[in-house]
């Protein structure tokens, strides 16, 4: 064998025995106790429908009062008020990624309600942001119970 060749093959060696070496460290590593606590919050949002089911129903008011115009602009900047901080608090219950995401979108919501065009209250904002927290909190929640699972079945 000629020098360069003994070159590529001892790079390949190393390589693989790299490879190994993640392979095996990635294998023992513990996950700390934090990490799985934080993992069995984020898939115990799940079953707080409740949280959504009431915070859909007060959006799903302030979304018909804006298309039927029974609130006056005032009372229905109040209403937007109250409808936001309602689903700003509701989402409170929840923990990890989705309580964020949550209060990130009700926040955006309620800043595009209170927008002083009278087309924005025709859009069902607040609706669409509790559906789509929704959806978003149980892919999140089926995300953590995955990763448990996996956890439990390396030990």
């Amino acid at each position: 064998m000629d020098k360069e060749t003994e070159e590529i093959e001892y790079g390949q060696d190393l390589r693989q025995a790299r490879a190994q070496k993640e392979n095996t460290d990635v294998e023992t590593e513990e996950i700390p106790q934090e990490t799985q606590d934080e993992l069995a919050a984020a898939a115990n949002n799940k079953n707080k429908s409740v949280v959504f089911v009431l915070s859909i129903l007060f959006k799903t008011i302030s979304d018909l009062l804006d298309w039927f115009g029974l609130s006056f602009p005032i009372v229905g900047d109040a209403l937007d008020i109250a409808t936001g901080a309602i689903s700003i608090f509701a989402y409170l219950s929840l923990s990890g990624a989705a309580r964020k995401r949550g209060i990130i979108r009700s926040v955006g919501a309620l800043l595009f309600e209170l927008l002083p065009f009278g087309i924005n209250d025709l859009i069902p904002t607040y609706v669409i942001e509790g559906i789509w927290t929704r959806f978003t909190t149980i892919k999140l929640a089926n995300q953590a119970e995955e990763h448990l699972e996996r956890m439990k079945e390396k030990k």
